[in-house]
Formats: C-alpha cells, structure tokens, sequence
C-alpha cells in the first residue's frame, strides 16, 4: 500500500525550469511487451517528486539510475497514458469520453464498465509504483462515486481483487456496496450477475452480509475507506462533503 512521503509533502518542480534543462532531465520508459514496447521521455523530476518507486529506480543504486531507462513489461500502455496525463495536469478525467481519451484506447462513451476498469487500473498503478497522490484522488473519486447501494462490475472486482492488497479499502469498499445492494434488492436480483465475480470478493460478500443483519438501516461512511490518519483528519473530510 502507498505511503505518506516527505518528498511529496514538498512543492513539485518547477515546469518553466524541468523544460529549461530539456534532455538532461528526460528518462526513457518502455512500456508493455515484445519487440514493440511504446517508449516514453518523461521528464525525471517529475517522476521522482511523485513516485517512491521511479525515485529509488532513478535517483539510487539501480541499474536503471545508471542507465536512465526503466522497462515495464507488464504494464499496459493504456495505463501508463492516463499516468503521464496525471502526472503533469494533477487532474483526472471527468466522464467517460475523457476517461477513454487520456487512456489513448478506442473510445465507447456509452461503456460505463470499461471507465470504471480503467479506474481501478490506475489505482492499482498507484498502489504498485508508490504514486499516494494520485492513489488518494483515485480513493475519493471511486468512494464517491456511488450511492452505496450500487453493486461493482465484476470486471472490476476481478481486476482489483487479483491486483491489490487483500487489507485494500477499495476492496473493502467494493465488498460493503455489493454486501448493501444484495441485502437491498435480494440475492435473487443479483444472482445472475454474482458467478462473474472472483470467489474471494463473494466470500467477503456472504461474510459482510451476516454482519450486516444486527444493523438496521446499513450504513456507508465514504470516510471507513480513505485511510484518515487522524479522527480530526476524519471529521474535516466529512465537512467538506456537506
């Protein structure tokens, strides 16, 4: 799971001078399988400031620090795509189109399922290579986005369940709002829907759902995933949603 870190507490680099240095602060990351991997020249400093992981491979005693070139075999060039949009506007997409648009990947603005896939693999992006910025503004937008009575995409639990730390609030949080939409709908609603999900996520599922009967209405606290350091921490973050 993603830290807190000192390096990103500090303000980020300056574009006007990361340009200025040109090719001395450019490092090349090839990305995706085979002969035909998509090459990317991020600038370093950018890269550094925001990521734990590309800080150690660019920045210690890897051989990738030597080299200036860091290979990703298994990351998928979409993916990557929506990591550089991120990295030098600090925004996300806002709706399906510019989900699909800063992804590069042919574009279906009716595909609510293949938006909320291209979520959950960018948040997972975050958690693997230490990007905590970028893995909190993906918690809130997934948490928020919902009623909490609305059951996840199996494509998406299926991703996020073979991708994450099992102790992940994003999977807790999946688990809760299919736990909700089941016991609000029935099991018989859902049922056609439920084999497409990995076993774990329906384990979790069935676990939740007993707990969930001495409560009465169900609750769901965006706040239970987002990792708050502190109560105080808690309750600003709850006053700002009001």
């Amino acid at each position: 799971m993603a830290t807190k870190d000192e390096h990103t507490s500090a303000a980020p680099p300056l574009l006007s001078r990361v340009l200025r240095a040109g090719v001395l602060d450019e490092v090349t990351i090839e990305v995706g399988t085979g002969t035909e991997k998509t090459k990317y020249r991020p600038h370093k400093s950018f890269l550094i400031h925001y990521s734990e992981y590309f800080r150690k491979a660019l920045s210690g005693s890897w051989k990738e620090a030597e080299d200036g070139v860091i290979t990703l075999e298994d990351v998928e060039p979409a993916v990557f795509n929506m990591f550089v949009d991120w990295l030098y506007t600090q925004k996300l997409p806002a709706g399906i189109e510019a989900w699909y648009q800063s992804s590069d990947t042919p574009e279906d603005v009716d595909d609510m399922v293949g938006m909320e896939v291209l979520r959950i693999k960018l948040y997972v992006f975050a958690d693997r290579f230490i990007v905590p910025i970028l893995r909190t503004t993906l918690n809130r937008l997934i948490v928020a986005d919902t009623t909490c009575r609305l059951a996840p995409f199996p494509d998406v639990t299926s991703y996020a369940f073979e991708n994450l730390p099992t102790e992940d609030p994003i999977l807790a949080f999946f688990v809760d709002t299919n736990a909700l939409f089941c016991d609000t709908y029935g099991m018989e609603e859902a049922e056609h829907d439920l084999a497409k999900h990995p076993r774990l996520f329906l384990v979790r599922t069935i676990r939740k759902m007993t707990t969930m009967r001495s409560f009465d209405p169900p609750a769901c606290n965006q706040c239970d995933y987002h990792e708050h350091q502190t109560e105080d921490e808690k309750e600003a973050c709850a006053k700002q949603r009001k």
